[in-house]
C-alpha cells in the first residue's frame, strides 16, 4: 500500500511538472496559466496540496505566466 507521504510527493512533484511546462502549455491554450492557477488554488483548498505549496513554487518558477 502506498503511503499517505509518497501520495503527497507526487502530487507535489506533478504540479511541479505542469508548472514547468506551462510556457508550452500556453501556447496551446491561452488560458492555462488562469486553469492551472485555479487547479491549484482547489487542490490547496480541498488539502490536496500543502498551502505552503504556492509559496514555494512562486520562489522556484521562472515562467512569467506562472506569477
Amino acid at each position: 500500500m502506498i503511503s499517505f507521504e509518497v501520495l503527497v510527493l507526487c502530487l507535489l512533484t506533478a504540479f511541479e511538472v505542469l508548472l514547468k511546462n506551462l510556457p508550452d502549455l500556453v501556447l496551446d491554450t491561452p488560458d492555462a496559466a488562469t486553469v492551472l492557477g485555479n487547479f491549484i488554488a482547489r487542490a490547496v483548498a480541498d488539502d490536496c496540496l500543502p498551502p505552503k505549496f504556492v509559496q514555494i513554487c512562486k520562489d522556484k518558477v521562472t515562467c512569467d505566466h506562472a506569477r
